[in-house]
């Protein structure tokens, strides 16, 4: 039997640690456009993660690419979202998401803790937004009555659930958010901070009828129209026991 050489064995000892020590799962994107490497786009399995990053698409098609994040670590996921010429019902859409394993130290029936960034990239016109959400049960293209929590960006201002936090929705400025979920009650609660303003919501219900949070972590675009365009970015994301 071959020995296992020492990169193995230092990447086996790492894998064992995450799960023994409850690390964070993250995604800084620090392995840049690969399918190898876990913390990439689109990644693979690991760390936390079930699979790779995957798009789930409604009258658009989108394309994604990792950049140096100038608002941190890692690198930034640049995603665009651009609306097709074919007619389809309603909202024109789509969402980039990756599910995560949501057992363990990071358990989806206990309170947790999640963080991202996100960057608009071009200034967002009518009937457009930028939506963050968790779904139980599987991907999808928008928020429907299967999502726990969401945050979106609306061009005059971002809201946290139903809530208004009054800061405005700005092309190349960096967005941080802190998402506080707590299943058991059925709550969560967001914090937004523009790196001048802070806004905290008050305690809002999930929207779904659970009291277990979801494992699919989207971030999408609402496009509508002809040949329009949505362009943000993400990074810093971590999914961890709250604090």
């Amino acid at each position: 039997m071959k020995a296992l050489t020492a990169p193995l064995c230092i990447a086996l000892f790492a894998t064992s640690l995450h799960g023994l020590l409850g690390a964070p799962i993250i995604a800084d994107f620090e392995g840049g456009d690969s399918y190898k490497a876990v913390d990439a786009y689109v990644g693979r399995a690991g760390d936390g993660w079930k699979g790779p990053w995957k798009p789930h698409l409604y009258g658009v098609n989108i394309f994604a690419e990792t950049k140096p994040n100038s608002a941190g670590k890692g690198n930034s996921l640049n995603v665009t979202m651009t609306s097709m010429r074919e007619s389809v019902d309603g909202n024109k859409q789509g969402a980039i998401w990756r599910q995560f394993e949501g057992k363990g130290d990071v358990d989806v029936t206990k309170p947790l803790q999640y963080s991202f960034t996100v960057q608009p990239i071009t200034q967002l016109a009518n009937n457009q937004r930028i939506v963050i959400f968790n779904r139980i049960g599987g991907p999808h293209s928008g928020t429907d009555a299967a999502n726990t929590w969401a945050i979106t960006a609306l061009p005059t201002e971002w809201k946290i659930g139903s809530e208004g936090t009054g800061i405005s929705v700005d092309a190349g400025k960096s967005y941080t958010f802190t998402i506080k979920v707590n299943p058991p009650a059925h709550t969560w609660v967001g914090t937004l901070s523009d790196g001048t303003d802070t806004y905290t919501s008050g305690e809002q219900a999930f929207r779904a009828e659970s009291t277990s949070d979801g494992t699919f972590l989207h971030f999408c675009g609402v496009v509508n129209g002809v040949d329009q365009k949505v362009e943000f970015g993400i990074s810093s994301i971590e999914i961890a026991p709250q604090n």
